[in-house]
C-alpha cells in the first residue's frame, strides 16, 4: 500500500466498520515489531502506531513524543492516552483485531 493511500475499513461483527490498519512498516527491534497507520470507526486516523511482542504477549502503542531529560536521558510523552483500563483494554483488543485481519490479508 502506498504512503499515501487511504486505509480501506475492515467490518466488525455487526457489520459495523471496525478499526483498519495501513502503512505497514516492518521494523524489528526488540519487541518492537513495525509501525502503522490506525483508522478507527469515528473517522479519526492515527499515524505512528506500533505493534510490540514479547514472551507470547502483544500490545499496541500509540504515537509519543520523544524528549531529553535534564541529566541526559531519552524520555517519551505519549500524545493520547485513555481514562481507564477498561477503555485501554477495549482499544487493545479491537486494535490487534484490526492488525490480525491486516495481516492475514
Amino acid at each position: 500500500m502506498t504512503k499515501n493511500a487511504k486505509p480501506a475499513r475492515a467490518s466488525a461483527s455487526g457489520g459495523r466498520p471496525g478499526f483498519s490498519i495501513s502503512n505497514w512498516k516492518v521494523h524489528q527491534r526488540n519487541s518492537l515489531q513495525g509501525f502503522f497507520t490506525l483508522a478507527l470507526p469515528s473517522g479519526m486516523v492515527v499515524h505512528n502506531c506500533s505493534l510490540h511482542r514479547k514472551e507470547g504477549a502483544r500490545w499496541i502503542r500509540l504515537p509519543f513524543r520523544q524528549y531529553s531529560k535534564p541529566d541526559g536521558a531519552t524520555g517519551y510523552s505519549p500524545l493520547v492516552e485513555f481514562n481507564d483500563d477498561d477503555a485501554r483494554r477495549r482499544f487493545q483488543a479491537a486494535a490487534l483485531a484490526a492488525v490480525d485481519r491486516f495481516m492475514a490479508g
